[in-house]
């Protein structure tokens, strides 16, 4: 299991889960809730991938998702 992507916005980390599972990915969201606290409590939210054969795949793939959201329309 590892680490692919972490965000405050737990929305931008949901986002990024719906396209790893979209690509047929196993993920899971962990401290989903944490970031709705105060210091020391506001963690951010992390999305990590079950299969560590998986993890440039979903890298790449969010990498598209970063380039993707930077254009015009």
């Amino acid at each position: 299991m590892k680490l692919v992507y972490r965000h405050d916005n737990s929305a931008l980390v949901g986002l990024a889960k719906g396209l790893l599972e979209d690509a047929g990915l196993e993920v899971v969201i962990k401290n989903e809730f944490a970031g709705s606290g105060f210091p020391p409590y506001n963690q951010e939210s992390e999305l990590w991938v079950l299969s560590d054969e998986d993890f440039e795949k979903a890298v790449s793939l969010l990498a598209d998702m970063n380039t993707e959201e930077g254009k015009d329309s």
